[in-house]
């Protein structure tokens, strides 16, 4: 069987589509590229924050106080310390039922036009801070009735 000849008109339209075709996979793949750099930056800023990992799977940030470390408070000058008198003469067992240990976090629910940047300036923190305190990767993601967790200072 013989092949049907193309016309030259017919000729030209598929070199011109096949250009076409060429050039939509140039884009493609420009445009690929670009997103996995964009992935990328927002994977750094947002994920990969300076947070330290510890055994137990729980994120600390930097600026967390650690568990049974003393607090250090700076000393002002002309300012005396004083000694709470009360305080130091009641016994420890007495102090430990009396006293209610501060919460860790309070839980805030999300209302329309809310945003993580908001929330956090708010209560004194980054939005990178409370995205990671939540595990939030995406900001935009929050939603109207979603309940957070904002640690407390």
């Amino acid at each position: 069987m013989k092949k049907p000849k193309l016309s030259q008109s017919l000729k030209e339209e598929l070199l011109e589509e096949i250009k076409k075709e060429r050039y939509r996979r140039i884009v493609a793949n420009i445009t690929m590229i670009c997103l996995v750099i964009v992935a990328g930056i927002i994977l750094k800023i947002f994920v990969l924050d300076d947070s330290i990992k510890i055994a137990d799977n729980s994120v600390r940030l930097p600026q967390d106080k650690i568990e049974n470390q003393p607090e250090i408070k700076p000393e002002v000058k002309g300012e005396e310390t004083q000694s709470n008198s009360t305080e130091s003469s009641l016994p420890t067992s007495t102090i430990a039922t009396t006293t209610k240990p501060k919460p860790d976090f309070v839980e805030y629910t999300i209302e329309e036009g809310d945003t993580l940047g908001g929330i956090a300036n708010a209560n004194g923190l980054s939005s990178e801070a409370l995205m990671s305190y939540n595990g939030i990767i995406d900001p935009v993601s929050i939603k109207p009735g979603q309940i957070i967790k904002v640690p407390v200072n």
